[in-house]
């Protein structure tokens, strides 16, 4: 599963966008996956928002690969 993948399922089992994006990247980030909901519950709270929490999780994917590489 990619981090799009991981990041839009989070969403549809309850994180909100930020939250989703956040956690699917956790392990990179060196936190837990329940951190996100913690540190962005304030914040987004309402509108479904699937294409652009998917398109934030692959730019960040693409950067952690690129920064990876280096």
């Amino acid at each position: 599963m990619n981090k799009a993948d991981k990041a839009e399922s989070l969403f549809r089992t309850g994180y909100n966008c930020s939250q989703s994006v956040y956690a699917a990247f956790a392990e990179e980030l060196g936190i837990t996956v329940e951190e996100p909901a913690v540190r962005t519950e304030a914040y987004y709270q309402s509108r479904p928002c699937v294409k652009a929490c998917r398109r934030a999780a692959e730019i960040l994917e693409e950067y952690v690969k690129e920064q990876k590489r280096k």
